[in-house]
């Protein structure tokens, strides 16, 4: 269907240490790139 598309997360964090591996670690395979802010 896309097959060019790209797909982009962004994760808004703040104080987020102690759970923004579980965070990614969920997000599936077809996520290009994770922007964390």
């Amino acid at each position: 269907m896309y097959d060019k598309a790209k797909i982009c997360v962004v994760i808004p964090t703040f104080n987020a240490s102690k759970t923004i591996h579980s965070v990614i670690s969920t997000l599936p395979d077809w996520v290009d790139r994770i922007v964390v802010v």
